[in-house]
């Protein structure tokens, strides 16, 4: 046999060819040269004490390494060639050149350690395909890490890395990159290369301008910008096609560019605080927009161009100066959630009757009374009007026939209309807050209600607990956090 031969039965990572090459090692010939072969191991043997015997070192293909003695790993880890899997953890600070010789590695992964920099040898680890060194504090990358042509998953997130290596665009077969937590005030030019990635993550960096060439990155469904500086978007980004999802909350966004429109792919696009006065028309271009959240930006007001994203399923506009909501944002075709809490003071607030919404929120809105038109909304599920002015309940309330969570607290209101026990599907409802000094009768009458809260009224607490009883084993709540 040859010599080569011998040492692929070794590191085939089979156990029956590695029990042949270890007969094999006992025969005269090959003795010397197997000894030079597993002495390595031997020692590594000594100071892990992983295994019962040294022929299960070769016979393993997933390792994890956490030397409690040392930070350091063992030199000697690096001759398991055979090795397709290593996990590395306990804090080591420092990953040798020798990392070179796992030759058939396909997973490394040194999550959660203390690592700063690493070798320049880790490009020559031409098989691995996920790689994920996140939540260490690599500052660096090296060039060579572009030479890691099958890499489909890099995970760098949580370093602090202040920029990339222009060779990251070598990377042609990367699926998904997490680039999250760092200190990237940009992105190499280069990046537009990655023609096959699907998923990048960029948010919590310092990133004030992303590159033209991120519109070439055509496959992506998921771009995460969130947590970040960025005023604007590039021109490109309408090439975007694939993408579905848009988050670019907490940035300082002023304006999109009319390039959106042309992003047919887009479903979900993410604009929370940021620095948005009106908003861009070009939402209202986007054919495919579904869930559209504006909360906590500068809005005044609500532009007709709204109306014409028919297909938005969902808005979110929490904590804007908005003093009036239009009719036209209601006749949405598809709208099914409105949320509008904290919103400045609403004027005028006059529901379409044509929309199929279903879960509905204008909280802490200075309402000053309950909008009756509200009650035409026949699919309704879900409706929190908590925290305003309202002191009547519409007996029209009883059409609202599929309501399942109402939410009055802390209003004005001193009593209920028996109508609203007519609600045959109402599971949830809160009055808390309210001057009630007894207990509305029409309660008594909700057949499926299984969570009553009614803290903090003028009904003496004592009465509470004597009442009932109540339908369908009711949850009452009468005190925080202290059902009875």
């Amino acid at each position: 046999m040859e010599f080569e031969n011998l040492t692929q039965l070794l590191y085939s990572g089979d156990p029956a060819s590695v029990a042949v090459a270890f007969e094999i090692g006992k025969q005269k010939e090959y003795a010397e040269y197997f000894e030079s072969l597993i002495a390595p191991v031997k020692k590594l043997h000594e100071k892990l004490e992983r295994f019962d015997s040294v022929i299960d070192y070769f016979t393993t293909t997933s390792l994890q390494f956490a030397y409690e003695r040392t930070p350091e790993i063992p030199e000697e880890l690096f001759s398991l060639r055979q090795l397709k899997e290593l996990t590395i953890y306990n804090n080591v600070e420092y990953i040798p050149y020798q990392l070179e010789r796992l030759v058939n590695l396909k997973i490394l992964d040194i999550e959660n350690n203390q690592v700063k920099e690493l070798p320049e040898t880790i490009g020559n680890l031409q098989e691995v395909k996920e790689m994920n060194l996140s939540g260490n504090k690599i500052s660096q990358l090296p060039n060579s890490i572009g030479e890691i042509r099958q890499l489909k998953l890099l995970n760098l997130g949580y370093n602090r890395l202040e920029k990339l290596p222009n060779s990251i665009g070598g990377l042609i077969h990367l699926d998904l990159l997490g680039l999250q937590g760092n200190k990237l005030k940009k992105l190499p030019e280069s990046i537009g290369n990655l023609k096959q990635l699907k998923h990048i993550d960029i948010t919590q960096n310092h990133l004030v301008a992303l590159p033209e060439s991120i519109g070439k990155l055509s496959a992506v469904s998921e771009l995460n910008l969130s947590n970040n500086f960025l005023k604007t978007l590039p021109v490109s980004i309408g090439q975007m096609n694939q993408l579905t999802e848009l988050s670019l909350n907490f940035n300082r966004i002023e304006t999109l560019p009319e390039t959106m429109q042309n992003m047919e792919g887009l479903n979900h696009l993410s604009l929370k605080r940021n620095r948005l006065k009106s908003i861009p028309q070009v939402i209202g271009k986007i054919p495919n927009l579904k869930t559209l959240n504006l909360s906590e930006n500068l809005l005044k007001n609500i532009p007709n161009s709204i109306a014409t994203a028919a297909r938005l399923t969902e808005i979110l506009i929490r904590k804007n100066p908005v003093n009036e909501i239009p009719a036209h944002l209601l006749d949405l075709p598809e709208l099914k959630i409105l949320k509008l809490s904290q919103c400045k003071i609403i004027r005028t607030f006059e529901p379409s009757s044509k929309t199929p919404i279903e879960e509905l929120g204008i909280q802490d809105c200075n309402l000053p009374s309950f909008p009756a038109n509200i009650c035409t909304y026949s699919k309704l599920k879900k409706l929190n009007l908590s925290y305003n002015s309202i002191n009547t309940i519409p007996k029209e309330i009883n059409q609202l026939k599929e309501l399942k969570s109402l939410n009055l607290c802390d209003n004005n209101l001193t009593s209920l209309p028996e109508e609203l026990g007519q609600l045959k599907s109402l599971e949830y409802l809160n009055i808390s807050g309210n001057p009630f000094t007894e207990i509305p009768k029409c309660l008594f009458q909700l057949k499926k209600l299984e969570h009553l809260y009614i803290i903090g009224t003028e009904i003496p607490i004592d009465y509470l607990k004597s009442a009932g009883p109540w339908p369908n084993n009711c949850e009452v709540t009468i005190v925080d956090d202290l059902p009875f």
